[in-house]
């Protein structure tokens, strides 16, 4: 009757949906106007158990 915890059912969906379940924040700054934005990177893993989207994008190219 547990619930299950909140980041298994994020990481579940994640790969559901081929999205990357370890992303990084990169926060790149225009220079013009001062702006700054937080921008996701996948994590680029090529093996299976750190991420799977990651490793099959890896695997076709």
């Amino acid at each position: 009757m547990a619930l299950p915890r909140s980041i298994d059912v994020l990481k579940d969906i994640a790969i559901e949906y081929g999205v990357c379940i370890r992303p990084l924040a990169m926060r790149p700054t225009d220079l013009d106007t001062g702006l700054t934005e937080v921008i996701d990177l996948p994590y680029g893993a090529t093996r299976e158990d750190k991420c799977p989207s990651c490793a099959k994008k890896n695997r076709r190219l």
